[in-house]
């Protein structure tokens, strides 16, 4: 009756844990919630929104309300009765801008580029913190992983010391196979005390970019691997990547600054209208004037040919990076791809060492009850099956995050949005 309590409560303990386990993508909205890189490139963006709006409302007339007051100081010796010694007004006064150089169009255009621009950018930010949390992720997976083959290694050798023991006692066995039984299981203990704490540190590093707890409980990923396309299907995406489409608005922003700046040498038209509420003087002055303002720059120095040469060089660092970035993605892509290929044939070679490792185990242990293999035959080739187990397990993990990261240097629609 206890024994099918024990198992019950094991089975519903098991479902728990199964049904709470977190994967990558719940991981991954988690620090989306937490990050406060990507909440600061999110606060940029709406930066950027307003600074659209504010360069539209310079194709809007503008309207204010100007009081004055103004008293005079005469000479002693005038005594003209008709001239007023103070005055004042009060009027609404509306300005409109009628032709600026094209330079209120550009800037607008720039800075709607630059809203993209950043936009491009905090979608980057959040592709970078996907890698992020694909690392941790796995990384804790695979000290899991090595915690359990550890764990398995430590229960068989525990074993084998305890019949090592029982068979020097008898005389069946050499005291130097149970001193070097009893090193390998000291070993192996050391080896799990280090793993522990390699996943704790692991683990709150997680926490730390998840938002989520420590102990929080990882889904395994599944056993079988995507397959890789070929690779010009990653490298034709290169221009899907959100910093080289950031890098493309920044240098159609940086066109649009060039045009606003060629404009400052193109005359400006201003209308001004003034309403009189009250308004002093005589004879009585009307209540409304209406004209129109031209200023053309003549001279200032050469600093719109400056700021010309300026712009022009800005322009041409923005392409300059921009083709550096292309380069540098080509070279990310090919190296994670190249990666993942490489462990993928590294998992297939491991998983064909653990099979004959088994096989070998079995027959060393097979061979060792009619005493053609001594103990150490059956420590070592045991000790040579748990090794491949723990290569494959970690391989296992490191192609799962190679898998990640090619996702992510080809911003691959896979990943999830």
């Amino acid at each position: 009756m206890k024994i099918s309590s024990l198992i019950l409560a094991s089975l519903i303990f098991y479902h728990t844990n199964l049904l709470a386990a977190t994967n990558l993508n719940d991981a991954f909205k988690a620090a989306l919630q937490n990050n406060e890189n990507y909440q600061l490139s999110q606060s940029k963006t709406k930066q950027l929104d307003e600074k659209v709006t504010q360069s539209e409302a310079s194709f809007q007339p503008k309207l204010n309300l100007i009081g004055a007051y103004t008293r005079l100081g005469l000479p002693e010796a005038s005594k003209n009765p008709d001239y007023d010694k103070q005055s004042h007004s009060l009027r609404f006064n509306a300005t409109h801008p009628l032709f600026r150089g094209f330079k209120d169009l550009a800037t607008l255009k720039g800075a709607e580029y630059d809203k993209l621009s950043q936009k491009e950018q905090e979608e980057y930010v959040r592709l970078n913190l996907y890698s992020t949390v694909a690392q941790s992720y796995f990384s804790i997976i695979a000290y899991e992983g090595d915690l359990k083959n550890l764990a398995e290694q430590e229960s068989l050798l525990t074993s084998r010391v305890k019949e090592l023991k029982e068979r020097v006692l008898l005389g069946k066995s050499r005291k130097a196979d149970l001193l070097s039984a009893q090193a390998q299981l000291a070993s192996t203990k050391s080896q799990i005390e280090s793993t522990k704490a390699q996943l704790e540190i692991t683990r709150e590093s997680f926490a730390n970019i998840t938002g989520l707890k420590a102990e929080t409980v990882l889904d395994t990923p599944a056993n079988e691997l995507p397959t890789a396309k070929e690779i010009n299907y990653y490298l034709t995406k290169i221009d899907q990547r959100p910093d080289i489409k950031s890098l493309q608005r920044q240098v159609k922003s940086s066109s649009e600054l060039t045009k606003a700046t060629k404009g400052s040498r193109l005359p400006s038209v201003d209308l001004n209208g003034n309403y009189y509420v009250d308004r002093s003087g005589k004879p009585k002055p009307s209540q409304w004037d209406v004209g129109v303002t031209i200023t053309l720059p003549l001279y200032e120095g050469g600093v719109i040919s400056s700021q010309v040469r300026e712009a022009l060089e800005k322009q041409n660092e923005k392409n300059l990076l921009l083709d550096q970035a292309r380069k540098n993605a080509e070279k990310e892509i090919k190296v994670a791809y190249e990666t993942f290929l490489s462990n993928q044939k590294q998992l297939e070679a491991l998983s064909e060492s653990i099979t004959s490792f088994y096989a070998a185990y079995q027959e060393h242990l097979k061979d060792y009850r009619y005493g053609m293999s001594t103990l150490l035959d059956v420590l070592q080739a045991q000790t040579n099956y748990l090794d491949s187990k723990k290569s494959y397990d970690r391989m296992k993990s490191q192609t799962n995050l190679a898998w990640n990261q090619l996702l992510v240097s080809s911003a691959d629609e896979n990943i999830q949005k």
